[in-house]
C-alpha cells in the first residue's frame, strides 16, 4: 500500500471517500480494513452452507430445480417423488451393477430415458443418480451399486 501511495495512488471507500494511509495511523486502519474484508467473505460462505444445510434437514428445497425422480410440492417449499422418472430411476438402479456409467447412459438412451434437458444422461450425472436417496437426498452409507473402478469404462 506504500508504494501505491508513493507512486500517487489513492484508496477509496465507497461511500466515505478516500482513505488516508500515508500515516502510521491511517496505515494501520488500511490494513484492519482489509483483514475484517477478508474475513467476511469465508464468514458469508460459512453462513450460507450451514442455512442450506438447515434448509435440506428440514426436507425443503435448496434450489429452484427439484432433483431428478421428483416435482415440487405444491407448497412449493418441498419436493414430492414422480412417479415417471422414479420408475427410470429404479430401472437404472436395477441395471446399474458391472456396468460402466457410459454404458449405462447409452442403456438409458436407447429406451428413450433422457435426462430432463432431452440428452442423454451424463456419466457423472448417473454416478450421482444411482447413489443418491429419495428425491436426491444423500445416502452414503449405503454401498455401492456400480463398480466404482469401472465408472468410466
Amino acid at each position: 500500500m506504500r508504494q501505491f501511495s508513493r507512486r500517487g495512488v489513492e484508496l477509496h471507500v465507497v461511500g466515505r471517500g478516500r482513505m488516508e494511509a500515508d500515516s502510521a495511523a491511517g496505515f494501520l486502519m488500511a490494513g484492519v480494513e482489509g483483514l475484517m474484508a477478508e474475513h467476511y467473505r469465508p464468514l458469508i460462505g460459512e453462513k450460507t452452507r450451514d442455512a442450506l444445510a438447515r434448509l435440506k434437514g428440514q426436507g425443503r428445497r435448496v434450489s429452484r430445480h427439484a432433483p431428478y425422480g421428483c416435482r415440487l410440492a405444491s407448497d412449493g417449499l418441498h419436493v414430492e417423488p414422480q412417479p415417471q422418472e422414479q420408475a427410470a430411476l429404479a430401472w437404472l438402479r436395477a441395471l446399474a451393477p458391472g456396468r460402466s456409467l457410459r454404458a449405462l447412459a447409452a442403456a438409458l438412451a436407447a429406451r428413450g430415458i433422457l435426462a430432463r434437458n432431452g440428452r442423454p444422461f451424463a456419466p457423472m450425472t448417473l454416478a450421482r443418480l444411482v447413489t443418491a436417496g429419495p428425491c436426491g437426498q444423500s445416502d452414503r452409507a449405503r454401498l455401492p451399486l456400480m463398480d466404482t473402478a469401472r465408472m468410466n469404462g
